[in-house]
């Protein structure tokens, strides 16, 4: 697996078999997208035909291979072996039903989108997920945030609301496509005890 973002190509190897730079400790690399680059590896980089579809400075972008061959003998599951594309398919069905609960708790990503390349190299979004808060929710959060920082804060409280729109094409549900909009309250409290 490899993702684009930031001008940057991170490369995931963790059996350090396809990024020579690789170590135990650190497994892949993350390679600057300077224009040399891009050259010397038009080959990788082509692999991501989506770049006209997603802003990779204010977006990741991952690459997922999915492999029919030997090849695919590297990517396991706790239950063993994934060796089909049916079965990565499925998985990644299954991660569209859940992926708006990752929403909640993360940050920096606000949205979460699974598309599919056919066999003509058709682009094709069958499943996006994405969190919507105010602005005057966001500067509150990122205070809030700043304060957690902060040795010594006493009690400080942090709530607003969050709308996750979560949409399915037909082929990744088990009906006529899916579009649904949850509300939550987020209600975040920390304190630090006093020491004397």
């Amino acid at each position: 697996p490899m993702f684009i973002s930031n001008n940057n190509l991170v490369v995931l190897d963790p059996h350090r078999q396809f990024v020579n730079v690789a170590t135990h400790e650190r497994p892949g690399g993350k390679f600057p997208l300077t224009p040399e680059f891009i050259h010397s590896y038009s080959d990788i980089i082509s692999s991501f035909d989506m770049l006209n579809e997603v802003d990779t400075k204010d977006g990741t972008l991952f690459r997922l291979p999915l492999r029919d061959s030997f090849d695919s003998e590297i990517i396991q599951n706790k239950n063993g072996i994934i060796n089909n594309q049916v079965e990565i398919t499925n998985q990644l069905k299954e991660f569209s039903k859940n992926a708006k609960e990752c929403l909640i708790f993360l940050k920096n990503i606000s949205s979460i989108k699974i598309s599919i390349i056919d066999e003509k190299g058709n682009f094709k979004e069958v499943s996006s997920v994405s969190a919507n808060i105010s602005e005057k929710d966001r500067q509150e959060r990122e205070e809030f945030l700043e304060t957690l920082k902060t040795p010594g804060v006493e009690m400080k409280i942090c709530s607003y609301d969050l709308e996750i729109v979560s949409r399915r094409e037909e082929s990744f549900t088990d009906n006529d496509g899916l579009e649904v909009t949850d509300l939550f309250k987020i209600s975040w409290a920390c304190s630090s005890a006093k020491t004397r």
